[in-house]
C-alpha cells in the first residue's frame, strides 16, 4: 500500500501500485472527498522512480 494525498482535498488516503518494473496512469477516487485522482508512476526494481498526482477529472 502507497499513502498519498488528495490533490483536492489534501487528506492522506492508502492505494495499491503494481510493484513490478511499470509504467501506469491510474484513477483512484479519494476516500475522504470523493474527487477522482489521476496517479502516474513509474516503477523500476520494485523502487518508484517517477510519481504524481494530480487532476482526475482532465
Amino acid at each position: 500500500m502507497t499513502t498519498i494525498i488528495c490533490y483536492f482535498c489534501f487528506e492522506t488516503f492508502e492505494i495499491f501500485l503494481d510493484n513490478y518494473n511499470t509504467n501506469n496512469t491510474e484513477i483512484w477516487d479519494c476516500e475522504v472527498c470523493c474527487n477522482p485522482n489521476k496517479i502516474q508512476y513509474q516503477i523500476r526494481n520494485g523502487k518508484i522512480i517517477i510519481f504524481d498526482i494530480s487532476d482526475g477529472n482532465e
